[in-house]
């Protein structure tokens, strides 16, 4: 039986490009707040840290940029979220119960932050920590895939970004494209 399907892209600061492909699972999300390929991050609330970049991309013409050269603060690090806080929330969307797939396209040069965490945030508060990003192959695209499962309906959920056990030389750079939301 085939179903309606729909693909909503977002794209996190600078082309974290958030795809959410669902069976009518996934609802509220506004594809146009998301899109950042106009290099518009208005939507979404950042630390120091994050640029949009045409140096590296996945897909498209921009990718997310994390330049890790001046963290002497281990415990403030860059960390970007969709927005949910002003007067209208695009950054908000719905989810049914059920299992998901995250993934995201991750470039990384020189020291790199040991973790890096995708939080999805609100009801169903799910973090999907991606170990050893350290340890990727670097300057290739590599995906990083995570699956969650949340029991029940969760609405307003949104998105947040974070890197954990920075490098000590501090002259790493991530690049995320492609990030991905899939109703299993």
């Amino acid at each position: 039986m085939l179903k309606n399907k729909f693909k909503i892209s977002f794209i996190t600061f600078a082309i974290l490009g958030l795809s959410i492909t669902a069976n009518a699972q996934i609802t509220g999300a506004d594809q146009a707040s998301f899109d950042f390929e106009n290099g518009s991050p208005e939507h979404w609330t950042q630390m120091k840290g994050f640029e949009s970049s045409t140096e590296q991309v996945a897909s498209g013409e921009k990718s997310m940029k994390v330049a890790f050269d001046d963290y002497s603060n281990v415990g403030k690090g860059p960390k970007l979220q969709s927005f949910r806080g002003k007067a209208a929330a695009p950054g908000f969307f719905d989810l049914k119960a059920g299992t998901y797939e995250m993934s995201v396209k991750v470039y990384t040069e020189g020291e790199v932050p040991r973790f890096l965490q995708i939080s999805l945030s609100g009801p169903a508060k799910v973090n999907s920590k991606f170990d050893d990003l350290d340890k990727q192959a670097k300057n290739s695209w590599q995906t990083l895939t995570s699956t969650f499962t949340i029991d029940k309906d969760a609405k307003k959920n949104w998105l947040s970004v974070s890197f954990f056990v920075f490098p000590k030389s501090g002259s790493g750079t991530v690049y995320i494209d492609d990030f991905k939301i899939t109703q299993k």
